[in-house]
C-alpha cells in the first residue's frame, strides 16, 4: 500500500513539472500554428541580427550592372588602349601579328578575370586585393601592397590617364603633325587631376 502512494505521488510530481514545462514553452495546436512560431522566431533572430549588422562598419557587399560595367571601362580598358596600339603595330611588324597580340592578350585578362572571380567566392570581403594578400600572406604584405597602391601606382595612372586625354585633346589644334605643346599638356592634366 505505501509503495502504491510513493507511485501516484512520484506520478504527480512529474505530471505537475511536465505541466509547468508545457505551459513555459506554449506548444503550439496545429501545424500552421506551429510554422507562425518557428517563422516569428526567424524574424525575431534575424532582428537582432540587423541589430548587430547595424553596429558593424563596413561596405555594403552589392554591385550592380552600371557599377560593373563602369569598374569595366575604368580599369580594364582605361587609357591603355588610346596609347599602346601604336606600340604594338610598330614593333610586332605586321597587322595580323598585332591582332595576334590582342587576342593572346584578351585571353589573359579573360583567365585573370576568372581568377579574381574565384578570389571573389572564396573570401568574400570588401577591400579586393588589399583583403586576398591579407588572408594569404598576413598583414604585412597587404599593407605594402596598399601603400604601394595609394602611392605610387594609382597616382602615376592617374597621371597618364591625364596626359594621355589631353594629348587627344589638343591633337585638332596642331593638324600639321606637330606633338602639343609640353606646357600645354601639363596644364590640361593638372586640371583634369585636381577635378
Amino acid at each position: 500500500m505505501k509503495e502504491t502512494d510513493l507511485e501516484k505521488d512520484k506520478e504527480d510530481k512529474i505530471d505537475t513539472e511536465n505541466s509547468i514545462i508545457n505551459r513555459d514553452k506554449k506548444l503550439p495546436k496545429s501545424e500552421d500554428e506551429g510554422k507562425q512560431t518557428v517563422d516569428n522566431n526567424m524574424k525575431e533572430k534575424d532582428l537582432e541580427n540587423e541589430d548587430d549588422q547595424s553596429s558593424k562598419v563596413g561596405l555594403k557587399k552589392e554591385l550592380g550592372l552600371v557599377n560593373c560595367v563602369g569598374i569595366i571601362v575604368g580599369n580594364i580598358i582605361g587609357t591603355g588602349i588610346f596609347v599602346s596600339p601604336r606600340g604594338v603595330l610598330q614593333y610586332s611588324g605586321s597587322v595580323g601579328m598585332s591582332l595576334i597580340v590582342w587576342v593572346l592578350s584578351g585571353v589573359m585578362c579573360i583567365v585573370g578575370a576568372f581568377c579574381y572571380a574565384e578570389l571573389g567566392t572564396m573570401i568574400p570581403q570588401s577591400g579586393g586585393k588589399y583583403a586576398y594578400l591579407y588572408e594569404a600572406y598576413g598583414s604585412f604584405p597587404a599593407f605594402i601592397y596598399l601603400f604601394y597602391m595609394v602611392s605610387i601606382s594609382i597616382p602615376g595612372g592617374r597621371a597618364v590617364s591625364a596626359l594621355t586625354f589631353a594629348n587627344y585633346v589638343l591633337q585638332p589644334f596642331f593638324p600639321d603633325g606637330q606633338p602639343p605643346p609640353d606646357s600645354a599638356l601639363r596644364l590640361i592634366g593638372i586640371a583634369l587631376i585636381g577635378e
